[in-house]
């Protein structure tokens, strides 16, 4: 078909799926300057190499990677999005990302996916204006903040200063605690708060 050619199916490709690339006369895949989609038969982590924010499918496991690679080049970080004995696809899981060990309380909380995990090494009340600071955020975005350290705790402090828009003025996350927020365009909206959990 002649339409494999031109502009309108490339253009589909980026525009509307988000893939960069180009056509050949028999349509193979010329060349890719982001994401995209392929097929595995095995795991791709430190194998494949591909752009942030690829997905690769294994049809045989029913398992779906995500790569985690960061900045313009392609890289072979992938981690396991569901499927197979690992997790059904139909489950939401949360992407983890390094824990981030907050060390003073002018250290903003600096999430790169919705779980975000963190540490504290004293007791704060976090001062960082903003407290959280997520570049690129969107409204109706949603994050969780997760104290997963052995004893301290982080007090957040709400305002618009701070970015936060919170119950009361100084809710505290303990080992085990975690707060749920929304963007709403410019601050951070607390949606729940879990103070501590235990075992």
């Amino acid at each position: 078909m002649s339409i494999l050619n031109g502009g309108i199916f490339t253009r589909l490709l980026s525009e509307v799926i988000g893939i960069g690339a180009s056509i050949a006369a028999d349509g193979a895949l010329l060349s890719r300057t982001g994401p995209g989609i392929r097929r595995v038969v095995s795991d791709p982590d430190g194998t494949i190499s591909d752009y942030g924010g690829s997905l690769a499918l294994d049809p045989q496991s029913g398992r779906a990677y995500v790569n985690a690679s960061t900045g313009d080049a392609p890289g072979t970080v992938w981690t396991v999005l569901g499927g197979g004995a690992v997790t059904p696809l139909g489950t939401l899981i949360y992407q983890t990302a390094p824990t981030q060990a907050i060390t003073s309380a002018a250290t903003a909380f600096a999430p790169t996916t919705t779980l975000h995990r963190f540490t504290v090494n004293a007791n704060y009340s976090m001062n960082a204006t903003p407290t959280i600071h997520w570049p690129g955020a969107v409204a109706g975005q949603v994050l969780i903040l997760m104290n997963v350290g052995a004893a301290s705790h982080a007090t957040l402090n709400r305002g618009a200063a701070q970015g936060l828009s919170l119950s009361n003025s100084g809710p505290k996350i303990d080992p085990g605690g975690t707060m749920l927020l929304i963007y709403n365009g410019s601050v951070w909206v607390e949606m729940s708060h879990i103070q501590a959990t235990s075992t």
